[in-house]
């Protein structure tokens, strides 16, 4: 065999093998998370909470979906699922955070007790440090960051590099992939992703427009308005913060 047969069969070779490579590179679809929070723990120096304890399931769920493309990314609440946790549900169950991809910028509706707020700010600015530790998602090979919110608040993330969008629950990313696992331990509360749909090239999904309904404000103002009315809760406060601003 001549010297350029033998070129010509290795070009497509590896054609092949990029191709494959490249079928391989997720760019779109819907991740659903399970977003579990520890009310035992989180309202553990409460003593009100302390003397309604028994009454309380010790866990508050929500589901989440998560539905992206490259451009852009809407985060808004999934199926419903049954609690007892009452006045000690975590703030902020119902979230629909939308983030042009783009342009880092995000637009996010929390509702606290009667009021919604529309929060527009950028993608959140989490200092990862990558590390080599890994931990399988739905069948992903997902690898571990750590970063801080909030200057001291420790955030763990599982991303996934085979899902290429720098995405994740509650408008977080930064990360050379999705997020299909986080944790934030002072918040007692994980987004661990429960399913995962693969988006259809010829179809892809329409994310829609940011959410409009609720008072506009900044994270700057609604936190100065917040620890102003609530002056006399205490560190409680910062617990209700974290899930507002998050």
């Amino acid at each position: 065999m001549s010297g350029k047969k033998i070129i010509c069969m290795l070009a497509v070779v590896f054609a092949s093998i990029a191709a494959g490579a490249q079928k391989s590179v997720i760019e779109g679809g819907t991740i659903e998370y399970e977003r579990k929070t520890n009310l035992h723990k989180l309202n553990g120096d409460n003593e009100w909470f302390a003397r309604m304890k028994d009454q309380v399931g010790k866990y508050h769920i929500n589901y989440f979906d998560l539905t992206f493309t490259p451009e852009k990314a809407i985060y808004k609440p999934g199926k419903e699922y049954a609690n007892t946790s009452g006045w000690f549900a975590p703030a902020c169950n119902d979230n629909t955070v939308y983030t042009d991809l783009q342009t880092g910028k995000v637009t996010a509706s929390k509702k606290l007790l009667e009021d919604a707020f529309i929060l527009q700010d950028s993608i959140h600015h989490v200092k990862w440090k990558i590390t080599n530790d890994y931990r399988n998602f739905l069948g992903f090979e997902c690898r571990k960051a750590v970063g801080t919110v909030f200057d001291s608040v420790i955030v763990v993330a599982f991303y996934c590099e085979q899902i290429a969008v720098s995405t994740g629950p509650e408008g977080f990313g930064g990360l050379p992939g999705a997020i299909l696992g986080l944790a934030i331990p002072r918040m007692y509360t994980t987004w661990f992703a429960t399913k995962f749909t693969k988006m259809d090239y010829a179809n892809p999904p329409a994310i829609g427009e940011p959410p409009k309904k609720g008072k506009m404000v900044t994270p700057q103002k609604l936190t100065t308005d917040l620890k102003a009315a609530m002056k006399d809760w205490g560190q409680y406060v910062n617990k209700i913060l974290w899930f507002v601003l998050v």
